[in-house]
C-alpha cells in the first residue's frame, strides 16, 4: 500500500513594505488583504500592528454600514489574535534561553549577602633607605639603628619651592545692582 503525500496549494502573501511605501498605505494594504484572504498568519508583524492601526481609522467613518464594520471587527479580532500568538512565542523562545542558560550566583557583591573573601595579598616593596637588614641587635643600639636608616644623599628628597599664592584681580559686576525695595513700600 502506498501513500502519496498530500500537497496543498500555497498561502497567499502579503508583499512586505516597499521602501518608498508610507506607512498607512501599507497599513491599509495588509488590513484589505487580511479581509479578502481571512489569513494573518502570512502577513508580517509591522503590517499586523499597522492594519490594527488601520481598522481604528477605518471604522471610525460614519459612512461605514454595520455588516461592513463587523466583518472589520471579525478581521481585528484575527489581527490581534495572530500579534498575541507571536508575542506569546517570543516569550516563550526567551524564557527557554533564558533557562538554557547557566544559572549564575546571583549573590551580591557588596553588601551583608556578600561572599566574604580574604583581601589578595600584595608584596611589600623594599625600603630603599636601609643599607643593611634590621635584626635584632640593631634594634637594641641606637646607634646602629641610625647607621641603618641614614638615607645617602642621592636618594634624599629635593626642597619643595615655597608656595606662591597666584594674584588674581577682583571681579565687579558691569550691571548696577538692583535698588533694594522695603516691605513698608509693598505695603506690608
Amino acid at each position: 500500500m502506498t501513500t502519496t503525500p498530500t500537497i496543498y496549494p500555497p498561502l497567499p502573501w502579503c508583499a512586505p513594505r516597499g521602501a518608498d511605501e508610507p506607512a498607512e498605505s501599507y497599513g491599509l494594504r495588509a488590513l484589505l488583504f487580511v479581509t479578502a484572504e481571512r489569513i494573518a498568519a502570512t502577513v508580517d508583524t509591522e503590517g499586523l500592528e499597522l492594519a490594527a492601526h488601520t481598522f481604528r481609522v477605518a471604522v471610525s467613518n460614519p459612512e461605514i454600514h454595520p455588516p461592513a464594520a463587523e466583518r472589520l471587527a471579525d478581521v481585528l479580532s484575527l489581527i490581534t489574535g495572530t500579534l498575541a500568538r507571536r508575542v506569546a512565542a517570543e516569550t516563550q523562545a526567551q524564557t527557554a534561553q533564558a533557562q538554557a542558560a547557566p544559572v549564575a550566583d546571583d549573590r551580591p557583591n557588596l553588601g551583608p549577602m556578600a561572599p566574604l573573601a580574604p583581601p589578595p595579598v600584595r608584596p611589600t616593596p623594599p625600603v630603599s633607605g636601609l643599607q643593611q637588614p634590621v635584626t635584632v641587635d640593631t634594634l637594641r643600639n641606637p646607634q646602629r639603628i641610625a647607621a641603618a636608616l641614614t638615607v645617602p644623599a642621592a636618594q634624599a628628597p629635593a626642597a619643595r619651592p615655597a608656595f606662591q599664592p597666584v594674584a588674581r584681580p577682583v571681579v565687579r559686576p558691569a550691571a548696577p545692582v538692583a535698588p533694594q525695595v522695603s516691605a513698608a513700600e509693598w505695603g506690608f
